[in-house]
């Protein structure tokens, strides 16, 4: 999954409201040590 694919769908979570989702993705961005997580801390 490209990073413009991974801020999509955590765009689309904040939009839906499924906000149980979005912690899931944020926090397995911050688990796996990827250096662009920090984009989506400004979101």
């Amino acid at each position: 999954m490209t990073n413009t694919q991974k801020a999509l769908e955590l765009i689309n979570t904040f939009a839906s409201g499924d906000t149980e989702k979005a912690v899931a993705l944020l926090a397995s961005c911050w688990l796996s040590g990827e250096n662009d997580c920090q984009k989506y801390s400004s979101l």
